[in-house]
């Protein structure tokens, strides 16, 4: 492929950007993602998104989705190039960035990864982190990262040079373990997304300007998380009243330790994340599901599962497979839902992206403007 380069500030852009998605068939995230490209101005003049995935009849489905996407916005898409492919080094050739987000094995996998450890007594909500279903999860799908890296290595973006080599945004789980994989195999080759950060800083948010009355959009509060994927912690999150002209932050862990102490009815949404805090002083960012398979004293009686379950159903409930039975029941209701929207007249267009991290990072990387993330 040709490429032209020119300057940006101090930053080298190319002219015709490939961006491709492995795993296009994971159809709701996958929706997500890519439309959030599609608000940035700048991804949608000279782009090529390339869209990848095992099954056709799902990346017919995901591209048919963007194509109509495009064909509603002409104006605003009109420099995207759309492609599609099973075959994932015509895909991976000459991308930049590859945002991967497949599941190893599928549903078939999956089962086996939470029944057969049930068998000799272990007991698994989600099963995707570490564990049983975790390692097993992460066996499985090492054949095909590696495969990912040669097919980078061998026809990715500037494949012969050191300098700016393609970038993974990996979104599969685990994610450490997979990052962590990719990174010793090819090191700074992947960077690990996941939303827990996002969700349960929304969390706080919505907790704190419960307590204390003020209502707080996401400008107003701030925060500081460290730690492994699926296991992060708030060492900060500080809010501030809109309505204060002097803009002053305040520690909002006093407001959290209040919610603790009054035994408000907060904590029911996530008992077990409030016992954590207690203990720790901290909030972490996983849900409750997960948090139960880390520290299997949660799950080793019936009567603590259901003393700290905050639910009846969902991870909050604890229950054992609870994740694989949500995925199991709503089987083929994806497709469905994209085949109804496909029968309405008109997308509308996204203005902002959403909570996902993809978009940003490669925003930044391509324009020098500055975002961070953890």
């Amino acid at each position: 492929m040709k490429t032209k380069i020119i300057i940006f500030g101090n930053f080298p852009l190319s002219i015709m950007l490939k961006i491709t998605f492995i795993g296009a068939g994971s159809l709701i995230f996958g929706r997500n993602v890519l439309t959030d490209i599609l608000t940035f101005p700048i991804f949608r003049n000279n782009t090529i998104i390339c869209l990848e995935d095992v099954d056709p009849k799902r990346l017919d489905l995901m591209y048919d989705y963007i194509q109509k996407y495009k064909e509603c916005y002409p104006q605003d898409t009109q420099g995207i190039t759309l492609e599609k492919t099973t075959n994932q080094k015509k895909a991976v050739e000459d991308a930049k960035y590859i945002i991967n987000a497949v599941q190893i094995g599928g549903l078939d996998a999956f089962k086996l990864d939470i029944e057969i450890p049930f068998k000799y007594g272990v007991s698994q909500c989600i099963g995707d982190t570490l564990g049983p279903g975790g390692v097993f999860r992460f066996l499985r799908s090492i054949p095909f990262f590696k495969s990912l890296l040669m097919d980078v290595k061998d026809v990715g973006y500037n494949p012969r040079k050191n300098e700016m080599k393609p970038l993974i945004l990996n979104y599969t789980n685990p994610m450490a373990m997979n990052t962590w994989y990719c990174n010793v195999i090819s090191p700074d080759s992947t960077i690990g997304l996941c939303h827990g950060v996002q969700g349960t800083a929304a969390l706080l948010r919505s907790l704190i300007s419960s307590e204390t009355s003020i209502k707080l959009s996401p400008r107003d509060f701030s925060y500081m998380c460290a730690g492994i994927n699926h296991m992060a912690w708030f060492l900060e999150a500080r809010y501030k009243d809109p309505a204060d002209i002097n803009g002053t932050w305040i520690d909002g862990y006093p407001v959290l330790n209040e919610i603790i102490k009054n035994n408000s009815e907060s904590i029911l949404i996530e008992k077990l994340r409030f016992d954590m805090m207690k203990a720790t002083g901290y909030f972490m960012t996983e849900s409750s599901g997960h948090l139960s398979e880390y520290l299997p004293y949660y799950r080793k009686r019936v009567d603590l599962l259901e003393e700290y379950k905050g639910s009846d159903k969902g991870h909050r409930s604890l229950k054992h497979s609870e994740d694989y039975f949500m995925q199991f029941k709503n089987q083929g209701t994806m497709e469905k839902d994209f085949k109804r929207r496909m029968n309405e007249k008109r997308f509308q267009f996204k203005e902002k992206p959403s909570g996902e991290y993809a978009s940003r990072i490669i925003n930044a990387l391509e324009t020098g403007e500055p975002f961070r993330f953890n």
